[in-house]
């Protein structure tokens, strides 16, 4: 997983050495949307969370000058809502069972490439629109499962590790932005992601729609 990672923000940064006009570093919440924050038998159970962009903004000088190529990477952590899933197996057992489900997170990883249009609002404010497409990783943690009868006595408990493979996904997003000077600014981001993972486990394999709403703040380096 360090290996990907890594990976992936050299990619992002092999563009500021060749002909990168712009670079964005930003901290951001995350917040599950449809069926990925479900609490029922669909859902993903994921909760809010946090993570990182790096993007990086770029243009041949043939192009116009509110047009912008980029590349978009974004890595968060989302907890499963272990207390929410447990009290669905409680209620599916009629309290025959108790269930505690141990702590297990979401940790998507997603690379994508796309246009980005800038609209100079003032000297000083820009407003991006932007969309990208490319791959999702989920990368979902080992989450271990024990069941008690009525005594309190352990019955079972049965660990569950997932193996996913990058899918296609598609961002949409907006950049508020605020140049205090030439080089240095800082811009306000939201960013909307959404992948159809295929997920396996023990043998069985399903469909995990897993999309999000990244919000925050970055500082912006630009090179001229």
């Amino acid at each position: 997983m360090i290996r990907v990672v890594l990976s992936c923000l050299l990619i992002a940064l092999i563009p500021v050495s060749l002909y990168s006009q712009e670079v964005i570093l930003g901290f951001h919440g995350s917040f599950p949307l449809g069926e990925d924050a479900a609490t029922d038998d669909d859902g993903g159970f994921a909760r809010t969370g946090y993570g990182g962009i790096i993007e990086s903004y770029y243009r041949f000088s043939s192009w116009p000058e509110p047009l912008y190529a980029g590349l978009f990477l974004s890595y968060q952590t989302n907890d499963i809502d272990g207390a929410k899933l447990a009290e669905l197996f409680n209620e599916t057992f009629g309290g025959q069972l108790t269930t505690t489900v141990s702590r297990s997170r979401y940790r998507p990883l997603t690379l994508l490439l796309g246009p980005l249009y800038r609209f100079r609002l003032s000297e000083k404010f820009s407003l991006d629109g932007k969309a990208g497409v490319g791959m999702m990783i989920s990368n979902i943690d080992p989450i271990r499962f024990n069941f008690f009868d009525d005594q309190g006595a352990l019955i079972v408990s049965e660990e569950l590790s997932f193996n996913s493979e990058p899918v296609f996904a598609f961002m949409l997003g907006a950049n508020l932005g605020y140049q205090f000077t030439s080089v240095i600014g800082v811009k306000f981001y939201a960013n909307y992601s959404y992948g159809k993972e295929e997920i396996s486990s023990s043998g069985t394999r399903s469909d995990q729609k897993i999309s999000y709403l990244n919000s925050g703040l970055a500082l912006s380096i630009t090179f001229d």
